[in-house]
């Protein structure tokens, strides 16, 4: 007993807030034997006036000065309580003040001045000591807070199991802090300590709180900080702070931000929120001042001058960070691909304050209409950028391929270019999918159709080793003047993005082949196959298509479930041929970078890495310097670099998985602004496609999502809703409840087929 009132006594003068029993129990680690021997400690401490307790089991430290004062109630004579504090000192104690005490009771009182002369003291009791009572003491989990950005809950998941974290109970826990959480009878959770914190900077804004001004978080349910400011510091309604924030939420003003209340603000605000460095630091800006766009004639001559080659870009029509550039030459029956990518390390140095900066982003990040880049912005959309009409530094990847688009020879080296023009990926497919030319592109059409011949022999060569070729689509939002979402609409991918997409595959390939062959340090992309439990959840997923069911235990080899994605989603549309993607998706291992080569599954090739975009991944700027050594020939200090990129590739792992959480919660976030006005509508939509036990629909102000259906429902192609028959092409109408838990997709309920007018005929 003694020992562990020693314990107690040294904890709670150290410890310098409230705690309940239970999280005293958890982090003391007592034993449900020793619960007893806790309660008389306790019990005991705070009779000797050490800890002071409450009704609700949460005991604090009691400084010598703490303000309530401790003693026995006694009765006088006539019959009025007291406490009799030694020193000529008694507290009076009227009825009204006893809050339920009795005469013997242990109580502590807060005093104040009595009425009738100065010495008087006037108390009430605040507290009466009694042991304190261990109940459903359940047992604590350390897990990470995750939050349903479409539905707006916290939640932690443990087994697999998901335990619902009211709002009042988060405690000033964000998605993705360490906490420890206790279970209540209901299920619920309660973070009763912040373990880590997955990032210390936060955004507060100034906000009027139930008639108090006060910060409030952007990124959490509301709490209150101690915040640490100079008190001249004056704030508007809408002022917006990044702090940093203590376990113990005690904040420390770092600077004011934007506060516009337009969307890309509020965008800038979240990603300061999540832990993602904004802005670049003082000393890379002052090496930035030094990078001049100029380039020597020194340099010209050290290059391969290749700026009288038809050069160009194709991007998105709102890109501005362009790392690569394509040229081609058809002669003697042979395609000449040139492949130019932006010569970034001319510019960043190893290890230099720039480099840092990137290492510490590790990518650029575009959530919604919006670039957080990896370079400061004179360098990404500026001097590295492979904009048109300016002589550029590039590394070029020139592939020589056959009539089959079998790779008979290809070389790297520096170059110097000058595009001809920035083309789009929307003007490029009008081009070769609807011989629509505009009059800038005039001069490219043979160009560009040599390129989608070539593109087409590539991806061919993809499907035979066995290639996954999973349909995807993002969403692109429209905002109107005051920043809200006016439109939504899924873009997909045409023979333009796929020309790109093979034409960059390919060089990361060949680039990677000859790092490997080398033996250098390098950053590889790899990706594991299924696992056994992947795979049993795949079954499960296609439960619907018994056919393929007896395959899937062999999809260890890519061509087998590539057999299986190929079968499933032939003569499909794309709604539905990325609705099974997804399906399949869903059972994969996420790629990543490592050291160490252990090829990529899902691309069916034995070593891979990613040398394309040095501008906006961290990876392919680490690869470019060792491609420098192969080009200078300057093979010094190489086991230098292997430590370096092992860490650095495991930062890119993390920075990459962030940055696509973000990516994805903003657009969650929109998502969910621009539907909330339909939720309970009634709308008009159109069936795309009944299969594996759903009904895709797309209403009219194109918005196209699910309608979860029973097995039994199906019979062929058709299903039976409330007696009704539908099947796909049919006109209805639906019902907008929400979007799917823990996803993109928007979920419709049915309402009725529109009747198919007849036309009466005349008499």
């Amino acid at each position: 007993m003694n020992l562990l009132k020693q314990s107690l006594v040294k904890f709670f003068s150290t410890y310098n807030k409230k705690i309940n029993i239970n999280k005293l129990i958890y982090i003391l680690k007592i034993s449900s034997d020793d619960y007893e021997v806790l309660k008389q400690a306790l019990y005991e401490l705070e009779q000797e006036g050490k800890i002071l307790g409450d009704d609700n089991n949460n005991y604090v430290y009691k400084a010598e000065d703490f303000y309530l004062k401790e003693g026995i109630i006694q009765k006088s004579s006539k019959n009025k309580f007291y406490l009799n504090l030694g020193n000529g000192l008694i507290i009076n104690i009227p009825n009204k003040n006893l809050n339920g005490a009795k005469e013997d009771d242990l109580v502590f009182v807060s005093i104040k001045k009595g009425e009738k002369h100065a010495k008087q003291k006037i108390g009430t009791v605040v507290r009466i000591v009694t042991p304190p009572q261990i109940e459903n003491v359940q047992t604590f989990y350390k897990a990470n807070v995750r939050k349903n950005y479409t539905e707006n809950y916290y939640y932690i998941k443990i087994k697999e199991k998901i335990i619902y974290i009211p709002d009042k109970q988060l405690n000033g826990a964000y998605p993705g802090d360490l906490v420890s959480v206790q279970i209540s009878d209901s299920k619920m959770g309660n973070v009763v300590e912040i373990l880590e914190r997955k990032n210390n900077q936060h955004v507060f804004e100034y906000k009027d709180i139930q008639g108090v001004k006060r910060f409030s978080p952007i990124g959490t349910v509301d709490f209150e900080i101690d915040l640490n400011i100079k008190e001249n510091s004056e704030f508007n309604l809408g002022d917006r702070i990044l702090v940093d924030l203590s376990l113990d939420n005690k904040a420390t003003f770092i600077k004011k931000i934007n506060n516009s209340s337009d969307l890309s603000s509020y965008i800038k605000a979240l990603f300061y929120d999540s832990g993602f460095y904004v802005d670049f630091s003082k000393k890379a800006l002052e090496e930035l001042d030094d990078i001049s766009s100029d380039i020597s004639e020194e340099e010209k001559n050290k290059r391969v001058d290749l700026r009288d080659l038809t050069t160009f870009t194709i991007d998105g029509k709102s890109a501005k960070d362009l790392d690569d550039a394509i040229s081609l030459e058809f002669k003697d029956n042979k395609y000449y691909l040139y492949v130019h990518i932006a010569d970034v390390t001319h510019y960043i140095k190893y290890k230099g304050y720039l480099f840092r900066d990137a290492y510490l982003k590790g990518t650029s990040v575009y959530p919604a209409n919006s670039v957080f880049p990896m370079l400061p912005k004179e360098l990404s959309n500026g001097v590295c950028s492979l904009n048109p009409n300016e002589d550029k530094l590039a590394k070029t990847c020139k592939i020589e391929f056959d009539l089959e688009g079998n790779v008979l020879d290809f070389k790297v080296f520096n170059s110097i270019i000058k595009s001809n023009y920035k083309m789009s990926y929307g003007k490029v497919n009008d081009v070769l999918t609807k011989n629509k030319v505009e009059e800038d592109y005039i001069p490219y059409v043979d160009i560009l159709v040599k390129m989608n011949e070539l593109s087409n022999l590539l991806q061919t060569k993809k499907v035979e080793r066995g290639f996954l070729c999973f349909e995807n689509n993002f969403k692109e939002f429209n905002f109107n003047e005051k920043g809200d979402v006016e439109s939504v609409f899924d873009s997909y991918r045409g023979p333009a993005e796929f020309l790109i997409e093979n034409f960059m595959l390919i060089t990361n390939e060949l680039i990677t082949s000859l790092a490997f062959y080398y033996e250098l340090p390098f950053i590889y992309r790899n990706h594991e196959g299924p696992t056994i439990d992947q795979i049993s959840k795949l079954k499960r997923n296609l439960v619907g298509f018994k056919s393929f069911i007896a395959t899937i235990k062999n999809v260890s080899n890519p061509k087998v479930l590539q057999k299986i994605l190929l079968t499933i989603c032939k003569n499909k549309e794309s709604l539905e041929a990325m609705y099974f993607s997804k399906l399949i998706l869903r059972c994969m291992n996420r790629a990543n970078y490592g050291v160490n080569n252990i090829g990529h599954y899902a691309l069916a090739l034995d070593y891979y890495g990613t040398f394309t975009s040095p501008i906006r991944r961290f990876p392919d700027l680490l690869n470019h310097y060792m491609i420098d050594k192969i080009i200078t020939g300057n093979m010094n200090d190489i086991d230098l670099y292997l430590d370096d990129y092992k860490r650095m590739s495991e930062h890119c792992n993390e920075t990459e998985v962030s940055a696509e959480k973000f990516e994805k919660s903003i657009e969650k976030i929109l998502l969910k602004e621009y539907i909330s006005k339909y939720i309970g509508m009634t709308l008009d939509a159109k069936i795309e496609f009944i299969s594996h036990q759903v009904l895709c629909v797309r209403t009219i102000n194109n918005l196209y999502g699910y309608i979860e259906l029973p097995k039994s429902s199906f019979k062929g192609n058709k299903v039976t809703i409330n007696g009704e028959v539908y099947e796909t092409g049919d006109k209805v109408v639906v019902t907008l409840d929400k979007i799917k838990q823990n996803s993109d997709e928007i979920l419709f309920s049915m309402v009725e087929k529109r009747k198919k007018l007849v036309k009466r005929k005349r008499d």
